[in-house]
């Protein structure tokens, strides 16, 4: 099971967005609404070639394999841990210089975190070259509910930061968003190790159109 100690928020300029972690737990799958069901599994190796606009071209990334988002990563390793979502993805691409500044309480007040634009959400990561690979989400949302949780965004770590074993690895543990539909990598501060975890919920306008804010 994932344990869950949340850090501290408080982020600026995204204040209307921000919302409560909650506690995971992880089992055969993590919960979907409506009866879909996530699968959540380790990815090594998988790679993506990539090219950054005025920079790098045709490089070689280390992605979430297939139609999956990010929601845990072991840097030393270069170990991810992925999560299927119910709907095809849209095409990955890179971010270099998004930034999005937030108040997370460990005596160094405001700092700047590299994310994705506006509700996409990661699916690959190369440290080395700070590049984050992106994918923008459905524009109807996945839905859980209630859509106003849908993009919302908290950080985790870096004092207690959410772990969890990695599947094919159980001894060593991982740092994972954390929440009770999902939530997967929206951005990460690697030096500092914290985690931007957007939300994204779950039951699809397409599966569920009479859900709240579908339209």
């Amino acid at each position: 099971m994932f344990r869950d100690r949340t850090a501290g928020i408080d982020a600026a300029g995204v204040a209307s967005r921000c919302a409560l972690a909650a506690t995971v737990w992880l089992g055969a799958s993590i919960g979907f609404a409506a009866d879909l069901r996530a699968q959540p599994f380790e990815d090594d190796s998988t790679q993506g070639q990539f090219s950054a606009p005025g920079g790098a071209q045709n490089v070689m990334v280390h992605v979430c394999k297939g139609n999956a988002l990010l929601i845990g990563v072991d840097v030393e390793n270069n170990r991810f841990l992925c999560s299927t979502v119910p709907e095809p993805l849209a095409p990955p691409f890179v971010d270099t210089s998004t930034h999005l500044t937030f108040g997370v309480n460990f005596g160094s007040g405001s700092i700047s975190i590299h994310a994705c634009p506006t509700f996409a959400a990661m699916v690959g990561l190369s440290v080395d070259r700070n590049w984050l690979i992106c994918t923008q989400l459905p524009p109807g949302g996945w839905v859980a509910g209630q859509n106003q949780l849908f993009g919302s965004l908290t950080t985790d770590g870096p004092s207690g930061a959410t772990q969890a074993a990695e599947p094919n690895h159980p001894s060593r543990l991982l740092h994972v968003c954390t929440n009770d539909t999902i939530q997967s990598l929206g951005g990460i501060k690697v030096d500092h190790n914290i985690f931007i975890c957007v939300n994204n919920v779950v039951t699809s306008c397409s599966q569920s159109p009479s859900t709240p804010g579908c339209r």
